[in-house]
């Protein structure tokens, strides 16, 4: 059984980024719904679309949401099985959407990433983490082949919408932005399901436009902020939160100058946050840290 699919894409003021690469996404959608959700742009996005696409679905946000609200209220809309969840500067090529849909007929299957084409001629999609002096970084995999992935890109990754709700979507903990996909595919992994990578499902993404605009040098602050609040949210194994412990100290010291401040930023951020963190309650897993990384990582 065919399960039917949505296009979503959040957007924030990107109205050259949507004339640039909407079309292409209408192109080859299929004919499948598109969503557009407007996080109260400033510029003239919801007017452009409701004159050049009325049949595109748009939802304008009175006040401005973030990310992560943005996308979650997007999809507490639709109802279909799956959606293709992209950035408004994804361009999406023909076979994309079939190509991803394909995977699904596995029912343990929470997430397919698609392999993402840079202005810089390189690609990437698959992912692996390793959890090295107290923290997990992630990186991109060696092979690139199709397979299983520690987090499908928030950028262009199709979902199950039922697991997604159940995973109770992004967490708006990880605001502005960075680690929310990661978080989502990490849970995901946790509670039992699956996260996979297929490199023949291609988009083209003209990275980072919309965010670097926005937060400007800030990013990196932000991005050590989340990955502080990651560890502290997701990671049960007592050894790896006792080597976080352990080794925080020289993060906020030799990391931090390093980063000229920005970890030790990033930290204070993070501590402001923790009572909101301390409010969660995640199921039990199915899966420990090391059975996830190992999951992942290159036999």
């Amino acid at each position: 059984m065919k399960l039917s699919t949505t296009i979503v894409i959040p957007t924030y003021n990107g109205l050259k980024l949507l004339k640039r690469h909407l079309p292409s996404v209408i192109k080859h959608s299929h004919t499948t719904p598109i969503l557009i959700i407007d996080d109260a742009s400033t510029d003239s996005t919801v007017s452009w679309v409701n004159s050049h696409y009325p049949q595109i679905q748009l939802i304008r946000n009175s006040k401005n949401l973030g990310f992560a609200r943005s996308v979650n209220k997007a999809i507490t809309t639709i109802h279909t099985d799956l959606f293709l969840l992209l950035n408004n500067d994804v361009s999406l090529h023909p076979h994309t959407l079939p190509q991803l849909q394909s995977h699904f007929s596995n029912p343990n299957l929470f997430a397919v990433g698609a392999q993402e084409k840079l202005p810089s001629t390189q690609t990437r999609g698959q992912s692996t983490g390793y959890f090295h002096r107290g923290l997990l970084h992630h990186q991109a995999a060696t092979s690139q082949t199709a397979g299983p992935t520690l987090w499908v890109f928030g950028a262009s990754g199709m979902f199950r919408r039922h697991i997604w709700l159940q995973l109770r979507g992004f967490d708006p903990l990880f605001r502005p932005a960075y680690w929310e996909d990661i978080d989502i595919s990490y849970r995901a992994w946790k509670a039992g399901f699956t996260c996979l990578f297929d490199p023949q499902a291609i988009v083209s993404h003209q990275t980072e436009q919309s965010m670097t605009k926005a937060l400007g040098s800030f990013k990196f602050t932000y991005s050590y902020k989340n990955q502080l609040l990651f560890f502290w949210k997701n990671v049960t194994d007592f050894p790896l939160f006792l080597s976080h412990l352990l080794w925080l100290p020289y993060h906020l010291s030799v990391t931090s100058l390093r980063t000229r401040g920005q970890f030790l930023h990033g930290f204070f951020l993070a501590l402001l946050q923790l009572p909101e963190l301390c409010r969660q309650s995640l199921p039990q897993p199915r899966r420990t840290d090391r059975q996830v990384i190992n999951q992942v990582s290159p036999s």
